[in-house]
């Protein structure tokens, strides 16, 4: 199962460690607000990037994905929302929030679509802004 660590920060500091000083971090919430996750994104001199998962299982932390079904990231904004923009990806929900959209994304984004609870949409216009990539076709088609 890997090595637990008693919070978030300090899984994430074993990762700053490893990797060195991360570019980003996304924490994720569930409905009742509590922190489950967080994603850590290092960009790479080549241009490539690197990205790590860090959750809550129980009472510990690891550095791994989300027990499923994952919430939806930014979940506390989208309640009253009436039109929600799903992104692939933080890095590009964080973009589109930047011009006052209402976003969010999946947990690992093209790769786990299917492990993410989408109720919270129900009821809502959705839409979709993949990356135009093949694994963005993917990940709007899933």
């Amino acid at each position: 199962m890997g090595k637990s660590f008693a919070t978030a920060d300090e899984a994430i500091h074993e990762l700053e460690r490893r990797h060195g000083p991360s570019t980003a971090q996304w924490t994720y919430r569930d409905g009742s607000g509590l922190v489950v996750g967080a994603v850590v994104r290092w960009d790479l001199p080549d241009g490539g990037k690197e990205i790590r998962p860090v959750s809550r299982h129980g009472d510990d932390w690891r550095i791994a994905g989300m027990p499923t079904p994952r919430p939806l990231y930014r979940l506390e904004e989208l309640r009253d929302a009436k039109r929600v923009y799903v992104c692939e990806g933080e890095k590009a929900v964080e973009a589109a929030r930047s011009l006052g959209l209402i976003a969010t994304t999946s947990a690992h984004g093209s790769k786990s679509p299917d492990k993410t609870d989408w109720s919270p949409l129900a009821g809502k216009e959705v839409v979709l802004l993949p990356d135009n990539d093949p694994a963005g076709l993917e990940y709007a088609d899933a």
